[in-house]
């Protein structure tokens, strides 16, 4: 719940750049599977709780 303020900010913003930053979330949320997969889960969940 660190990036709320980053969410919302994400409505003000260009697609291309929205698009850069879920591309982004994505590849760090993979490293959180990869390196704990309960934990990576957990945020999941929460992604999509936000989304």
């Amino acid at each position: 719940m660190v990036n709320r303020r980053r969410w919302w900010g994400m409505v003000n913003w260009s697609w291309r750049r929205r698009r850069l930053i879920f591309v982004r979330f994505l590849w760090w949320w993979w490293g959180m599977v990869n390196r704990s997969w309960w934990r990576g889960r957990l945020v999941f969940v929460w992604f999509l709780w936000w989304w």
